[in-house]
């Protein structure tokens, strides 16, 4: 447990401590204001009741108060790590088509072009569909994309802007499309 969820955790003991002692207070001022006669008496603990009651509201506000913040707060922190996700895989597409796009033309005529470049995307949007989309390194996933669409991964070793692990192995990766 952090820090953080250890204060969270003792506000919501000191809570929910300071809500039994105000009800507990408001029950036995409740109790002597109806067994009291004493008029004098009786004002003094209508406005002790009125006092404790306020005080188990407000404890109870804050509680609630805390909750929603807390929600919002997790709720906050789900947003950016979706949008970090959907960032990074925006950026791992962008990276993937730049990478093999340059070979495709380097290697294909412009009606193969084409055919290899519609594969690719529909090979990139496919794998964008798994959570370890992202997991590998780029070179390897540029590696395994141009063995997939039958192009050399050898041209691209000797790009400067590409490098690719020169063990990379493509017979046992298990996700490979059969397209």
């Amino acid at each position: 447990m952090d820090n953080t969820d250890s204060l969270a955790a003792q506000q919501d003991r000191a809570l929910a401590r300071l809500l039994e002692l105000g009800l507990a207070a408001a029950e036995k001022v409740q109790a002597r204001l109806i067994a009291t006669e004493d008029d004098a008496l009786l004002g003094e603990l209508s406005l002790a009741l009125n006092r404790v009651s306020r005080n188990v509201r407000q404890t109870l506000a804050l509680q609630m108060k805390v909750a929603r913040d807390r929600k919002r707060q997790d709720r906050d922190e789900t947003t950016l790590a979706a949008r970090a996700d959907e960032a990074r895989i925006t950026r791992r597409r962008a990276q993937l088509k730049a990478g093999v796009e340059r070979l495709i033309w380097t290697e294909a005529e412009d009606d193969e072009a084409e055919r290899l470049l519609d594969d690719l995307d529909d090979r990139i949007e496919e794998a964008a569909l798994y959570d370890d989309f992202t997991a590998e390194p780029v070179e390897t996933h540029i590696a395994r994309l141009c063995a997939d669409l039958g192009l050399s991964p050898d041209d691209l070793r000797t790009r400067r802007d590409v490098s690719v692990p020169a063990a990379t192995t493509y017979a046992d990766d298990a996700w490979r499309s059969s397209a």
